[in-house]
């Protein structure tokens, strides 16, 4: 899922919920400063995450997760 340079300011919260073979996330480019991951600790495929380039000051529910930021 390549959502970079879009201007996305959030993430809501169940972003991710129904999607069951996730393997990347990018949500590079944007204007992200808070996000809440912990609907993605169920994603058993996802290999990828990367939010660079944006202004984060937060992350909440992090947990078993290797991030590139």
């Amino acid at each position: 899922l390549y959502l970079s340079g879009n201007s996305i300011s959030a993430v809501p919260e169940n972003a991710f919920l129904g999607f069951t073979s996730l393997k990347e996330v990018v949500l590079s480019d944007n204007r992200i400063s808070c996000v809440n991951l912990g609907e993605l600790s169920s994603q058993q495929a996802l290999t990828t995450l990367k939010f660079t380039n944006n202004p984060i000051k937060c992350f909440k529910q992090v947990r078993y997760l290797l991030l590139t930021v």
